[in-house]
């Protein structure tokens, strides 16, 4: 059973964050719905991938906790780019892309692709053996935009014609924006917060039943 607590801990641990500032984030958002809570104790309400995805969110794509839940609000309803998408995987892996979704229904599935099964693997790694994948998920500021990527890494080797440099290739990718927010929004300094296998493992770890 994961409780409010123990999720704020694992996000905090994982990113490197203080617990402190992960709870004020947590915090805004349960006040405003978008964390479960309820009871006490043992009754206390449980963590689901939804609220998951949602503190993820919040710590990552607000600069300050009073912030959080607006950029919630913002990012889950996030579209996906159509023109931006690449998808080579299968089974849970193809819902990332699908159709006209939106990212808070995408984050949650790749926290749901990191839980793991019954031999103790994460259920991605089942569809897509390979060792050398990673995931990372991006949040950008303050054109409120985001990017989903599962990418696989070749090392140097005789086979890599760099010899020294890694090889990277997109086996899927997704770039979500908001249609409401004009170009010229978009223009000036920008922030890239990135979040990666480190993270979404250590959630979907703690969330697996």
């Amino acid at each position: 059973m994961a409780l409010f607590k123990d999720l704020v801990r694992s996000v905090a641990e994982a990113e490197g964050i203080s617990e402190m500032t992960v709870t004020g984030i947590g915090q805004y958002l349960r006040d405003s719905g978008y964390i479960s809570k309820h009871g006490r104790g043992r009754a206390a309400a449980q963590m689901s991938t939804t609220d998951a995805a949602n503190l993820l969110i919040g710590v990552n794509a607000s600069n300050f906790a009073k912030d959080a839940v607006e950029a919630v609000k913002v990012f889950r309803d996030l579209y996906i780019r159509p023109s931006t998408i690449k998808c080579d995987g299968v089974g849970i892996l193809n819902e990332i892309t699908a159709g006209d979704i939106q990212f808070g229904k995408a984050i949650e599935i790749v926290i749901d692709a990191h839980k793991l099964d019954a031999t103790g693997n994460q259920n991605w790694r089942s569809l897509l053996p390979a060792s050398l994948l990673r995931f990372e998920i991006g949040f950008g500021r303050p054109s409120s935009s985001a990017y989903i990527r599962l990418s696989e890494s070749v090392p140097p080797s005789p086979s890599n014609p760099f010899g020294w440099l890694a090889w990277e290739t997109n086996l899927i990718f997704a770039h979500f924006w908001n249609r409401k927010q004009l170009w010229s929004q978009g223009e000036g300094r920008k922030e890239l917060t990135v979040i990666g296998d480190d993270t979404l493992s250590a959630v979907g770890k703690l969330l697996t039943n």
